[in-house]
C-alpha cells in the first residue's frame, strides 16, 4: 500500500510540476510550491514515507520535502525541483511516454 501512495505521489508532483511550465502555465509558481507543499505533508505520505524502504520513488519525495523546506522563492523553488521530477531515471521508471520538457505543440510535416 505505501509504495502505491508514494507512486501516486510523485505522479502528482510532476502533474503539478507540469502545470507550471510554459505555454499552459496553469499555475503560479506560487499555487504550485503551495500544492507541493500540501501534498508531500498529506498524513497519508507521511506515514508512508515513514514505514517504506529506501526506493529511487522514496529519495524523490525526499529531495522534493528537502528542496521544498529551503527558505528560497518559489520561481527558484520550481527551478530546483524540474531536475528531480523529470529526471530521466524517474520518468523510465513511472513509464511516462515522453519527457515533459518536449516542445508541446503540432509536429512539424514531414519534408
Amino acid at each position: 500500500m505505501s509504495s502505491s501512495v508514494i507512486e501516486e505521489a510523485v505522479r502528482e508532483a510532476q502533474n503539478i510540476l507540469w502545470a507550471n511550465l510554459a505555454p499552459t502555465h496553469n499555475v503560479s509558481d506560487e499555487e504550485a510550491v503551495s500544492e507541493l507543499g500540501d501534498l508531500v505533508c498529506s498524513p497519508d505520505l507521511v506515514v508512508a514515507l515513514d514505514r517504506a524502504p529506501d526506493t529511487a520513488l522514496v529519495f524523490v519525495l525526499r529531495a522534493v520535502i528537502h528542496v521544498l523546506a529551503e527558505d528560497d522563492t518559489p520561481k527558484r523553488t520550481i527551478s530546483r525541483l524540474w531536475p528531480i521530477l523529470d529526471h530521466p531515471d524517474l520518468n523510465r521508471i513511472l513509464e511516462n511516454p515522453q519527457n515533459s520538457r518536449m516542445k508541446i505543440g503540432p509536429k512539424k510535416p514531414p519534408a
